[in-house]
């Protein structure tokens, strides 16, 4: 098994109980590169490699900031698959803002918990 395997999908279980999605939808891939994380069928997929190479060494508070708002991008594409004004999700470092744009209740949960007040 992978050395860091236990931590990340502690990581990922922790968000997904967050957002209250079911953890059958969250996969770990394991790809030297850049690809952070992506989605596919309505399942979210997150890179191993670069939970190694960027965040385990920074501490669990900004590891954990870091890979929610991945997980925000992500669920983004639930409600606009293209990188557009809709789809935007304010990250660290973005200056715009933003939040998930939707018109059902159910959605709602999920623009606050990704909104950057």
């Amino acid at each position: 098994m992978h050395p860091n395997i236990k931590k990340f999908t502690k990581l990922l279980g922790e968000l997904c109980n967050i957002f209250e999605l079911p953890l059958p939808t969250v996969h770990i891939f394991y790809e030297i590169g850049q690809s952070k994380a992506f989605n596919h069928n309505d399942s979210l997929f997150f890179n191993l490699y670069i939970y190694e190479k960027r965040h385990d060494a920074v501490g669990e508070m900004t590891t954990m900031i870091n890979w929610f708002f991945t997980f925000c991008h992500e669920l983004a594409h639930y409600f606009e698959p293209l990188h557009n004004a809709r789809h935007e999700v304010s990250e660290p470092g973005n200056s715009k803002g933003g939040t998930i744009i939707s018109s059902n209740n159910k959605d709602a949960k999920l623009n606050s918990q990704c909104a950057v007040f």
